[in-house]
Parts: structure tokens; C-alpha cells; sequence
């Protein structure tokens, strides 16, 4: 196995302060590129840019449990897209308004909580079985904090 792996555009001039994320095999870091995603293959030494791009910089990165393929996307306004990476084709968008702090999938990929002020805000992803008008459905707001909410971490019964 090489070991000497050297990324020349992880966090080159175009890297602007993203979080970058492993795959659950940790055989792929999903990266942002300036507006677009870069995924880095460490086994087959390959990377691939996906050809969506958001209007600003992407900010952050959450990558579903169940499917691996399924990636939320927002740049630094809040605007989101859903993209499955392996037909690369564009899921669903979504205007969050403010800055995304952090994004999560529940794990057993049902829910995507969302944190942007002092919000947490839960929301039903769509359902691979049957087509959905709106693909995200608003679960529960959680208010009353009284500083921004950084981070987000579900527990393993999806709660």
C-alpha cells in the first residue's frame, strides 16, 4: 500500500476552509474545492470533481451513513444541495438563509440535523423507495440556546 500520498489542491490557493470528511471505509476524503467537491479515491490513488457547483465556497460537508453516495453540500450563504455521487446527479436544493455551523445525518440516515445561529433544526431526508414532492421535510426546531450551537453529534440509536 503507498503511503506517500501528496494532495495538491486539498488545501491549495482554491481550499478556503471547508471540513473535510472520511468516507466509512476510509478509503475516500470527501474535499471542497473552492465551490465544488473533489472526492480523493487513497486506494486507487485517483480524485474526481464532481461537476456541481454551489455560488460560493463550500463550507460544509455531511455524508449519509446508510448510502455513502448521498453527500449534503452548503456553501458559505447557507444554500445546500443533495448529490449522489455515484450517478452524479443533483438530488434536491435548499436555501438554509444563514451560514450552516454544522450538518449532520442521523446514522441510521432518516434525519439531517442542521445548526446555524442558535437553531437545531431536524429534518426528514427523502425516502429512496417512493418520489417526494419536497424532499426535505422541516422534523422540530430546537430553540432557547443562548449562544450559537457549533456542533452536532447524534447517538447511536439515532436520538
Amino acid at each position: 500500500m503507498k503511503s506517500s500520498f501528496k494532495f495538491s489542491n486539498l488545501c491549495g490557493t482554491v481550499y478556503q476552509g471547508g471540513n473535510v470528511v472520511f468516507s466509512a471505509d476510509g478509503d475516500s476524503i470527501y474535499s471542497p474545492v473552492g465551490n465544488r467537491l473533489s472526492i480523493f479515491n487513497l486506494v486507487r490513488n485517483t480524485s474526481t470533481t464532481l461537476p456541481f457547483e454551489t455560488r460560493k465556497p463550500i463550507a460544509r460537508i455531511a455524508l449519509s451513513p446508510v448510502n455513502q453516495a448521498i453527500v449534503l453540500v452548503a456553501d458559505q450563504d447557507g444554500r445546500a444541495l443533495l448529490i449522489n455521487t455515484l450517478r452524479r446527479s443533483l438530488l434536491a436544493q435548499m436555501n438554509f438563509r444563514q451560514p450552516l455551523r454544522d450538518a449532520c445525518f442521523s446514522p441510521d440516515g432518516k434525519h439531517l440535523a442542521v445548526t446555524y445561529g442558535n437553531q437545531i433544526k431536524v429534518w426528514r431526508t427523502p425516502s429512496h423507495l417512493a418520489r417526494e414532492f419536497a424532499p426535505f421535510i422541516l422534523h422540530r426546531t430546537y430553540t432557547g440556546h443562548f449562544d450559537d450551537v457549533l456542533s452536532i453529534r447524534w447517538t447511536k440509536n439515532s436520538r
